[in-house]
């Protein structure tokens, strides 16, 4: 019986997990969130991981790889900013903050916060028109 809910829970939050991913793709600001994220994760791998691996091992593959990664993800990140900032006619003030962000290490999750209140406030008239 245990293993069984266990595999129910498990296979309900894995539904849950796509239907939030498919739910964040379909907004750009949900996709800026989900760039940012992987953004800020590959900043932290970039300098908690691949950083020591080159200058304490002796192992520069490691920023070679993250490194180009943390890049692409980084101008990604950057050009869905931009976007989101033409489409919600963002005051420059919030670009500016978007933009720092992503230099230090966990500022994109807490611009994530920001964007998460301004991405439930789009979607609750959506809400309340469907009723």
């Amino acid at each position: 019986l245990k293993e069984n809910f266990a595999k129910v829970f498990i296979v309900g939050l894995q539904s849950l997990k796509k239907l939030a991913m498919q739910e964040m793709l379909r907004t750009s600001i949900g996709r800026l969130r989900l760039i940012g994220m992987a953004e800020g994760i590959s900043l932290l791998v970039l300098l908690g991981i691949a950083m020591p691996l080159k200058y304490i091992a002796g192992k520069p593959e490691a920023v070679t790889v993250i490194g180009w990664i943390h890049g692409l993800l980084f101008v990604l990140f950057m050009i869905a900013v931009i976007i989101v900032y033409d489409q919600r006619n963002w005051p420059f003030k919030k670009l500016v903050y978007a933009f720092l962000a992503a230099f230090l290490p966990f500022g994109t999750f807490i611009f994530d916060k920001q964007l998460k209140k301004e991405e439930l406030a789009i979607a609750v008239p959506d809400i309340n028109m469907q009723n």
